[in-house]
């Protein structure tokens, strides 16, 4: 499976009022799990509490079972689409976009000029 474009359509070009909330509330959380997925599993560091990830995670299941027609349409539906908030081991951690922003959260964490990171 390819993330390599996360930004096709906007939530706002889809939903609108409480809808357009809970879709972004969705798209944020998935980011925030798949990047943070990425340090932990991949770049072997943690920039959050486990109790944060695991707070995101089950957060994220329930708005996902409890809007299904808002959740399939927003973005990295595939990659989540079975997520049960157990781990983020088996989501896409290697998409290079991913790994780049991991980079750049562990580099402005460390007080580093964010720019600075390389692929």
């Amino acid at each position: 499976m390819s993330l390599n474009k996360p930004y096709l359509v906007k939530n706002y070009e889809i939903f609108d009022g409480e809808d357009l909330k809970i879709a972004d509330r969705i798209q944020r959380l998935r980011y925030q799990i798949l990047v943070h997925s990425c340090i932990y599993y991949k770049l072997h560091t943690n920039l959050v509490e486990d109790y944060q990830w695991d707070r995101w995670a089950r957060e994220l299941v329930e708005l996902q079972k409890a809007y299904p027609h808002i959740s399939e349409k927003v973005r990295l539906y595939d990659a989540f689409a079975d997520f049960d908030a157990s781990t983020g081991f088996d989501l896409p951690i290697d998409e290079e976009w991913v790994i780049r922003k991991a980079k750049w959260l562990i580099e402005r964490r460390q007080g580093k000029t964010p720019s600075s990171v390389k692929n």
